[in-house]
């Protein structure tokens, strides 16, 4: 089988995405008061606030109490969805002293989802995308997630996210720098603050995938509806991985160590 072998390096405050990358839609939400604006084109409860950003602007909240248990809000239409393209997003939860996040906020059950539908559907289907305590680490650094949009090429699509707070506790839940891209592969990196290496191989594989990664991280491997199959701490600097029970397809091993991520397409035949 074909070695695939591949070494990312990220220096200080530096973020790298997919090269040869070409954006359908992006928004940051910088443009925007912060004090409580709805962004153009949305639609729904979700509002921008000031300090609710990556790291420190603005972003996309809802703010979860008692009172206010779900929010949710719609995207503008993003239009003729290229092939290998993927929306990206980072977000946290968290609770706040001011404009200044205080503490990391642990899920129970609380979670945000993410839907994908056609232009002009009435049923959004499926989440594609469940963050909830099974496949959240909780930290006050933004975290980066991707959905695949191979299931929309060539179509205009919207997403919406909803935030749900079934527990009726205090937290915010913060998103920012939206984007829907296609690239000529699937990495993506978070901000991070030092050196990250991570390879794996074969590719496509089989049976077993021999990893190597900085002790200390933790491994995921998420099938294509985002959930994750498989979850492990990383104890050694070269391990293998058994995959021959998952159902043959197209996965992604994301490495994460709470300061930086990276996702990885792998390929089971």
């Amino acid at each position: 089988m074909k070695h695939i072998f591949f070494s990312l390096l990220l220096a200080l405050s530096l973020q790298i995405t997919s090269v040869a990358q070409t954006i359908l839609w992006e928004e940051g939400f910088e443009s925007y008061q912060g004090f409580g604006d709805s962004p153009v084109g949305f639609t729904g409860d979700l509002k921008v606030y000031l300090g609710h950003g990556n790291p420190t602007g603005k972003g996309l909240c809802a703010q979860h109490s008692t009172f206010n248990t779900k929010d949710s809000s719609v995207t503008p239409v993003i239009n003729n969805v290229l092939a290998n393209s993927f929306f990206t997003f980072d977000y946290r939860f968290a609770t706040y002293t001011g404009t200044n996040p205080t503490f990391d906020f642990p899920l129970i059950n609380e979670s945000v989802q993410f839907f994908v539908a056609e232009e002009n559907a009435t049923d959004w289907g499926a989440a594609l995308l469940t963050i909830n305590a099974a496949n959240d680490t909780a930290a006050i650094p933004f975290r980066s997630r991707s959905i695949n949009l191979s299931a929309f090429v060539g179509q205009n699509i919207k997403i919406k996210i909803r935030s749900n707070n079934p527990s009726t506790r205090d937290y915010w839940m913060d998103l920012d720098n939206l984007k829907v891209s296609s690239a000529d592969n699937s990495t993506i990196i978070q901000q991070s603050k030092s050196e990250i290496d991570f390879s794996f191989y074969p590719n496509p594989a089989n049976d077993l995938v021999t990893i190597q990664s900085a002790e200390g991280a933790q491994l995921e491997l998420i099938n294509m509806l985002g959930a994750v199959v498989l979850k492990k701490s990383i104890n050694a600097p070269k391990f293998t991985l058994d995959v021959e029970q998952f159902p043959r397809g197209i996965y992604y091993l994301k490495v994460d160590n709470n300061r930086k991520s990276i996702l990885k397409k792998l390929v089971l035949k």
